[in-house]
């Protein structure tokens, strides 16, 4: 029959199971017990949890190789951000020379002074937390608008940590890429995890002549430092 055993945690707390039996002289050698486990979120204390996506304007024709179009920097000594997806999502309206487009995520280190030009997220007040009583995000947001952001004081590692490839055919208002994801972790993976004056950039190369828009959504978590 079953029987309660106690169990303790790493503060010394004591749990009892409910566990059974099993071990074939029925000497207490081995028990066999059941658990009900669920995903949830990560305790978020003083920080929160966002999604923020952030569109374009019409971007001009002749976009340079490499072009930077998306930052995201952080800048919280008390937190860090934990980025768990980023997707992205590009379409044209004039339309390109028959090619290939090329999205890549280069991690920023020594992010000390934000990219300029295009257009800022507001990230103020509630805008992006997925629950009201959260914090306001301590993150920074820039997104092209018509041509290349300008870099601000920032070191990109040599490779990008994700790229996303898509076929461009010389037609005009076609869906390049629909909420593609750029970057991702599931639970239990390791996620990009940015401290002080880190992030990460977008960098877009893309055929000649065409002009287009994009869309970037960025989920973050907001944690303690641990």
């Amino acid at each position: 029959m079953a029987d309660n055993r106690q169990i303790k945690d790493g503060l010394g707390n004591l749990f009892n199971l409910r566990m059974r039996d099993v071990s074939p002289a029925q000497d207490g050698t081995l028990y066999r017990t059941l658990l009900s486990a669920s995903l949830g979120p990560i305790d978020y204390g003083a920080g929160g949890m966002f999604a923020k996506t952030g569109k374009s304007g019409l971007m001009a024709a002749g976009l340079a190789a490499a072009a930077p179009i998306y930052s995201f920097r952080w800048s919280s000594p008390t937190l860090l951000a934990l980025v768990r997806r980023v997707k992205l999502s590009a379409w044209s309206v004039a339309a390109f020379t028959a090619g290939i487009a090329t999205f890549d995520l280069f991690v920023a280190r020594g992010f000390t002074a934000p990219d300029t030009g295009g257009t800022a997220g507001d990230l103020s007040g509630n805008n992006a937390k997925l629950r009201t009583a959260m914090a306001s995000s301590a993150a920074a947001t820039r997104r092209a608008a018509t041509a290349t952001l300008t870099p601000g004081t920032r070191v990109l590692d040599a490779d990008p940590v994700d790229s996303l490839t898509v076929a461009v055919p010389a037609t005009a208002s076609v869906v390049l890429a629909q909420s593609a994801v750029l970057f991702a972790r599931a639970q239990g993976e390791h996620p990009l995890l940015l401290a002080l004056n880190e992030g990460f950039v977008i960098q877009a190369t893309v055929p000649a002549t065409g002009t287009w828009q994009f869309a970037v959504t960025t989920e973050w978590d907001e944690i303690q430092v641990f």
